[in-house]
């Protein structure tokens, strides 16, 4: 499995930047996926792709290292497919 997420989390005090940017790759085994992540200035993590039942996908992230840029530690999203 292979990927790029971005998003915009609301931060209250704005000390750190809202934006979360990041590229993974990794096996995926039944509905879970367990992978690496790298962003922009060296920062890395772990990331958990979850399915959420037929049309959902819940993402959790994890920062290990926040390379050279302050940023958030850690985040949950669940996407939700929209079907027109």
């Amino acid at each position: 499995m292979r990927g790029k997420y971005r998003s915009r989390y609301r931060v209250a005090d704005r000390a750190i930047s809202p934006d979360v940017t990041f590229e993974f790759t990794g096996p995926a085994t039944g509905s879970t996926a367990v992978c690496p992540w790298t962003g922009p200035g060296g920062a890395r993590g772990e990331l958990t792709l979850k399915m959420a039942g037929e049309n959902g996908l819940k993402v959790d992230w994890t920062a290990t290292d926040l390379g050279s840029m302050q940023g958030l530690i850690t985040g949950t999203a669940t996407l939700t497919r929209r079907i027109d």
